[in-house]
């Protein structure tokens, strides 16, 4: 017995179009190697579903399906599901369908090309999905950059606009890493020698620019403020050794001050 390619389901209305599940028996039937009109029509009414197979019978009635040929059945539901729709309407929907705000380049062009099936542009219609694309884009500097080529065509006006939005979503990325980085060295500040993170800060007792040690070795927690001048300015042997630890720190910022206070917590 011959080995059977590919499996069929029943047809789902919500799921797919009938045109799409067509498309998908005949493959079934080239892959089986099934010509024969009457093997067709009798793999369609097997695997159709009894949804479908209760509307096919009411559309032949009084015949019964298996009485009309497999092509027959295919329009008629096709007929049933999908009627011819109005040319004029359909392309007023292509004509005003523009990119939405969520929407890639990507997903915009395979709906402009939905769109376009019913419109019956013919020879045309690559001149009008570029058209389309490019007044619809919904992006001004993709729309700035197609509007520069002199020679657009819609392959063109296609690779440029994915090219672009590629290139805007990683400089954005880029962005936003880069901000990160900075955040955290800002947030973690310096740290000294022995064991206080240091940060210049505006003592509120001393009212002038001051370094605020954090202790991270001791076992209390403790905040340290130490002003520039005391440290710039005391002698060696009266300062506190903390003061001394951030000396070449603090030099390096040239703002007066007078005090220093220490505040346990």
């Amino acid at each position: 017995m011959a080995t059977t390619i590919g499996t069929l389901v029943a047809f789902d209305a919500k799921a797919q179009t009938w045109e799409e599940y067509c498309e998908i028996l005949e493959q079934f039937f080239a892959a089986n190697e099934i010509t024969e009109a009457a093997r067709q029509r009798a793999v369609l009414i097997s695997v159709v579903g009894p949804t479908t197979y209760s509307l096919m019978r009411s559309l032949v009635s009084p015949m019964k399906p298996k009485d009309k040929s497999y092509s027959d059945l295919v329009k008629l539901l096709k007929e049933h599901y999908h009627p011819k729709p109005s040319e004029i309407v359909q392309r007023y929907k292509f004509d005003s369908r523009t990119r939405k705000p969520s929407e890639s380049v990507s997903e915009y062009v395979a709906e402009l090309r939905r769109l376009a099936q019913d419109c019956n542009y013919g020879d045309n219609l690559k001149q009008m999905l570029r058209d389309r694309l490019v007044c619809g884009i919904n992006d001004e500097r993709i729309q700035r950059r197609l509007l520069s080529e002199a020679e657009l065509t819609f392959d063109k006006a296609l690779s440029i606009a994915l090219a672009v939005e590629t290139a805007n979503k990683n400089a954005q990325d880029l962005k936003v890493s880069s901000a990160s980085v900075q955040f955290m060295k800002t947030k973690n500040g310096s740290q000294g020698a022995n064991g206080f993170k240091g940060a210049t800060t505006g003592c509120y007792r001393a009212r002038e620019p001051s370094i605020r040690l954090h202790s991270v070795n001791s076992s209390k927690s403790s905040v340290m403020c130490v002003a520039k001048s005391d440290i710039s300015q005391k002698p060696a042997a009266t300062r506190s050794p903390a003061a001394e630890d951030t000396e070449m720190e603090v030099k390096e910022r040239n703002q007066p001050s007078t005090t220093a206070h220490t505040k346990w917590r």
